[in-house]
């Protein structure tokens, strides 16, 4: 005769198996969008006066270097059609005494 299970026991769930964690995935922005990113990070660093000039919602890759309309005969590279504004949140830098 099988073995009678108890009705009021606890179910036993299976093991879960431990996943190694790997590496992140690579961002999904290009070159120039990487640029953008890391010169304006150590803009933010270096200039304590960075947000009397900009605002934090919305930094734009468009600055005095970068406003060569399309039909001009300057150089003009295809990555950096597909830079787009970032916005920075730091509230330390923002808001006095926080």
């Amino acid at each position: 005769m099988p073995p009678v299970e108890n009705p009021y026991a606890k179910k036993r769930h299976p093991k879960v198996a431990k996943v190694a964690p790997t590496a992140p995935p690579k961002p999904r922005y290009g070159h120039a969008q990487e640029a953008f990113i890391l010169h304006t990070r150590t803009r933010l660093e270096e200039d304590k006066k960075f947000f009397e000039e900009n605002h934090w919602d919305r930094i734009s890759y468009r600055d005095k270097r970068h406003h060569a309309p399309l039909a001009s005969n300057g150089k003009m590279s295809v990555d950096e059609l597909y830079v787009k504004d970032i916005a920075c949140w730091v509230p330390h830098l923002i808001t006095k005494g926080y």
